[in-house]
């Protein structure tokens, strides 16, 4: 599974009146799409324990009223995934870069180190903010101190 870089199509027209997107620990890897900035009216972002890596999209920070922001542990954890085919089966090592093993009919996948760059000085947008868990990703720098304009 891959969260992708694709622009929105009307399908996901749809999902700007979404206010939860639960996708914990289901072996997503890829980057963050921009696209996630148009779903204005989502309060509870949990995508923690898949493989994504990049960095956060800056459009991240247009989800003003956002609550809860889970996007801890993509890395460090070991997953194995059964691909779509029902018939591959994927060891997931993120930190690792898939140490996979053909011999015993597992594939590798290159994931990365988690999320990276720094959480910019726009993290003070998210006024409504409740939960904010970034632990586990490869994040870098000093926390911006707009971080402490959030009220929660």
């Amino acid at each position: 599974k891959t969260l992708s870089r694709h622009p929105p199509s009307h399908k996901h027209a749809a999902l700007r009146f979404l206010q939860l997107l639960a996708l914990p620990n289901n072996c997503i890897h890829g980057t963050i799409p921009p696209e996630i900035g148009k779903m204005n009216n989502l309060l509870s972002l949990e995508l923690q324990g898949n493989g994504l890596s990049g960095e956060m999209p800056d459009e991240i920070y247009d989800l003003e009223n956002l609550q809860l922001l889970n996007l801890a542990s993509q890395w460090g954890g070991e997953r194995t995934c059964l691909k779509s085919d029902n018939r591959t089966v994927v060891d997931i090592k993120y930190r690792n870069g898939g140490l996979g093993n053909a011999e015993r009919g597992i594939v590798e996948l290159e994931v990365g180190s988690g999320l990276t760059g720094a959480l910019g000085p726009r993290v003070g947008v998210w006024r409504s903010m409740k939960g904010l868990y970034l632990n586990r990703n490869s994040f870098v720098g000093s926390i911006d101190e707009a971080i402490g304009n959030l009220r929660y």
